[in-house]
């Protein structure tokens, strides 16, 4: 995916150069370190700007969280999405970092070697977990009003 110029076009469309005037989006600050072996494969944020980061050497054998679900329609994925929210929040109370792995998903081949071919359960999140070294810097949120959809397309109340 590095190569592909659609796939930098997009990534570059979602980092910002330092948050300016922006609620949504990644800012640089945020970018985090790359895995100095490549051992995980982590969203290069950098890529799509030319920003360097700087790579480390992460642990070697990180704890990594699948989420499966029955199905995959609409409502498996709520429902991957509530279990999401709860995973994450307790998470946070126990003072682990959690960083979603994407992109495992976004190739349909790679997600298919990841459903578990006995029960037919599908992959819906891959997260790595574990303590931090150091704390992420807040990142920009889109005001609430601007997330939350109160009429339908329409024009009419849902």
């Amino acid at each position: 995916m590095r190569s592909n110029l659609r796939y930098r076009a997009e990534l570059a469309a979602w980092t910002t150069p330092g948050g300016v005037g922006r609620r949504d989006g990644v800012p640089r600050q945020a970018f985090g370190p790359r895995d100095l072996h490549t051992a995980l494969p982590l969203r290069d944020f950098a890529l799509g700007t030319g920003a360097p980061t700087t790579t480390v050497t992460f642990e070697p054998d990180p704890t990594l969280i699948l989420l499966f679900t029955t199905g995959d329609a609409p409502a498996d994925w709520l429902r991957a999405g509530a279990a999401l929210q709860r995973v994450l929040l307790t998470a946070t109370l126990r003072g682990l970092a959690a960083t979603p792995l994407s992109q495992l998903l976004e190739v349909p081949k790679l997600r298919a070697l990841l459903a578990d071919s006995i029960t037919g359960e599908v992959v819906q999140t891959v997260l790595r977990i574990g303590y931090p070294t150091t704390l992420a810097p807040a990142t920009p949120r889109r005001a609430i009003e601007d997330v939350i959809v109160t009429t339908s397309d329409d024009g009419s109340s849902p």
